[in-house]
């Protein structure tokens, strides 16, 4: 967990207060703020030794208490079969939900949703991805670090890694509702969702992944780092 020291929102000044490395996965978490909660959802084996999705609530910030009864979300559609990965969950009038990575019983990964209609333990898996690898274009290999958002005026907007290895560019989808998003990108990149890429000489020539995305309101501008 990290600590804003001097409230400037400014990453170089925050402060590590700690860590647990022994199963924590090398994947996004999703960090939300609910009734008075703040609520951390996070990758980690779980009793089958899938990475499952589970839970972890802390009142003042910074002290956080796993959810009793292990995962609150295992693999439970084809998509998903190998285990879920970086996962971006929210509330959403009076449901929360979210999306996920999954890894397929091949180990290709695509972006589904989650959703709970009843409490923050009811989650239920979509049973086919939102979004998948395109043939033949830059995420072919799959899509994964899913990073959701909803503007104020209602759209949605989902971000995500996509391609071999670490990944191999960002990519962008967007629509009216959650089960509506369309791919768009920047059309100078070729579009098919793609807004940002490798920089051949630059310190991400290797590769672009892992999105976070933060909305500045006046003037409307949106701040990725990756």
């Amino acid at each position: 967990t990290f600590e804003d020291t001097d409230g400037s929102g400014s990453a170089p000044d925050f402060d590590l207060l700690g860590f647990q490395p022994e199963a924590l996965r090398d994947e996004l978490v999703s960090l939300d703020y609910q009734d008075g909660v703040t609520r951390l959802y996070y990758a980690a084996p779980g009793s089958d030794g899938l990475p499952a999705l589970f839970q972890a609530d802390a009142a003042d910030g910074r002290t956080f208490h796993v959810l009793a009864g292990g995962p609150v979300i295992e693999a439970q559609a084809s998509w998903a079969a190998g285990g879920f990965g970086a996962v971006t969950a929210g509330g959403v009038d009076e449901t929360l939900q979210g999306f996920a990575t999954g890894f397929d019983a091949e180990g290709l990964r695509s972006v589904g949703r989650i959703v709970a209609t009843a409490h923050a333990l009811d989650w239920a898996v979509a049973s086919a991805p939102a979004l998948q690898g395109q043939a033949g274009a830059w995420d072919e290999a799959g899509v994964f670090d899913p990073e959701w958002m909803i503007t104020p005026d209602g759209r949605h907007h989902l971000w995500y890694s996509g391609g071999d290895g670490l990944g191999a560019g960002i990519g962008h989808a967007e629509g009216a509702a959650v089960t509506a998003l369309q791919r768009g990108g920047d059309a100078a990149l070729g579009d098919a969702g793609l807004v940002l890429g490798p920089s051949p000489s630059g310190f991400d020539a290797a590769a672009v992944f892992a999105p976070s995305v933060v909305r500045i309101d006046a003037p409307e501008e949106f701040r990725l780092y990756y």
